[in-house]
This record gives C-alpha cells, structure tokens and sequence, in this order.
C-alpha cells in the first residue's frame, strides 16, 4: 500500500512538472512569436510607390498625356493591413517603434496584435474615446508591459531622473500629418482610483495640465501652451497592486 501511494505521488508530481514546463514553454513561444510578428512589420511595406499623383506642370499642354508623380505613402499599406490602423508611434531612446491602431473599446487589442492574431502582448492601441487622427485635446495610448522588454515596457526608463531630464522627444505619425510630444510629467497610480479624462473646455484643460506636472516624480520647466494636444502612453507598474505608471507630454513645434 505504501509503496503504491508513494509511486502515485510520484507520478501526479510528474504531471504536474510537465505540465508547468509545457505552459511555460507555451507562453514563452506565444512572446517569440508576437516579438517576430512586430519586427518583420517594418519589412513588409514593398518596394515602388504606394500613391500616385496627377502632374501639375503649369507648362503642360492641354490635351497631352497627363505624367504621374509617384509618391510614398505607407499608411495605405497598413491600413490595408488593418484597417484599425491610425498611425505609428516612436519614443526617442527606446525600442518602441510601433503601429497604431483604434478599436470600438479598450479591451479589443489586449490579447490580439496587430494582425489581429491571439497574442499575450497585444498591440499598442488608442483610447475608444479618441478620434483617431490626433487632433483630440488628449490623445490616450495603451500598451503592455512585457517582461521582455517589449511594446510599452521601456516607458520605465522615464521614471529615471537622468532619462527625464534628457527630454526625448515622442513622434506621433498620423494618416496626415507628423507630430511631435516632450515628456513633462511621469507618475504611477492605482487604476481602479483613477480616471483619464480626455475632453476639456480651455479653463479646464489648463487646470488638468497643471494637476499632471504636480503629479510627476520630477520637475520640468516646459512651458505650456493650451493651443496644443496632450499625449499620455499608459502602461502597467509594478510598483503599486493594479499599478499603472502613466507618460504624459505635450505637443511641440519641432
């Protein structure tokens, strides 16, 4: 009798050790696969032109073939790869180096990437609330923070003084146009005590502003100018039981 239930213990630890390693391996396989899926992206757009342009030469004889310009235009090509797409975001000093995209609601782009495939780092996503072509007074961006150093996980660097202050700037491009955020402010809070407005009134925007630069972990000297958009990337933290630590920057001519 001993030595049976010694050897069904045995066998159940068994189980239970291969089962882990094959969750793990799993898991891990899953990651591999969405960082691979997000580094051949940039690889995708194909060569020659994606637009086409009618000539406007003031010269040009009426009645004669009409010459095409032909110009670049990669957001056709990501659109056609998904059409949630609204553009692409860099933070300078990092490896994020990301697609956009936009979705009827927050939860959407949690488990699924950019092609729309099942994935535990998801996709870099835009607030349902917004727009979607950047023109909104808070635009709101969303994304994971992978243990592998992935998607929005080097937002941690700004929670380094030396790294704040060197005031890396943040590309944001659109469908249309390119625009450009300088970080002033950095903090982490508990997201269930925490909500992230994104309409305002001027008096109102103003007062938000100010209410974030109080917030931050360090102090900047930027000057704000009410005319421009807000930018907040928002990510998880460690540092606080359903943490988020939350980038906030504001437009800038460059």
């Amino acid at each position: 009798m001993y030595r049976i239930t010694s050897r069904l213990i045995f066998y159940l630890l068994l189980i239970v050790g291969v089962t882990s390693l094959s969750y793990a391996a799993t898991v891990q396989w899953r990651r591999a696969q969405s960082d691979r899926a997000y580094t051949e992206l940039t690889s995708q757009i194909p060569d020659g032109s994606l637009d086409e342009e009618t000539s406007t030469d003031p010269d040009e004889v009426p009645g004669e073939k009409e010459e095409y310009v032909f110009t670049y235009n990669p957001s056709l090509h990501w659109i056609n790869t998904n059409p949630d797409y609204v553009g692409w975001l860099r933070v300078e000093g990092t490896n994020i180096d990301y697609p956009l995209v936009g979705s009827k609601d927050n939860k959407d782009y949690l488990k699924l990437d950019f092609h729309r495939k099942r994935s535990d780092a998801g996709a870099i996503f835009m607030d349902y609330r917004n727009a979607g072509n950047f023109n909104d007074r808070h635009t709101v961006l969303y994304g994971h923070n992978m243990r592998n150093r992935t998607m929005f996980s080097q937002l941690d660097a700004f929670a380094s003084q030396e790294f704040f202050s060197s005031s890396p700037l943040i590309e944001l491009r659109g469908l249309y146009e390119t625009k450009y955020y300088s970080v002033f402010s950095v903090h982490s809070v508990v997201a269930d005590d925490y909500v992230i407005q994104v309409t305002f009134n001027d008096e109102t925007y103003e007062t938000y502003l100010n209410s974030l630069r109080s917030l931050s972990l360090y102090e900047s000297d930027l000057v704000f100018d009410r005319e421009l958009g807000l930018l907040s990337l928002v990510t998880c933290s460690d540092d606080l039981r359903n943490g988020r630590l939350i980038v906030h920057a504001i437009e800038v001519r460059p």
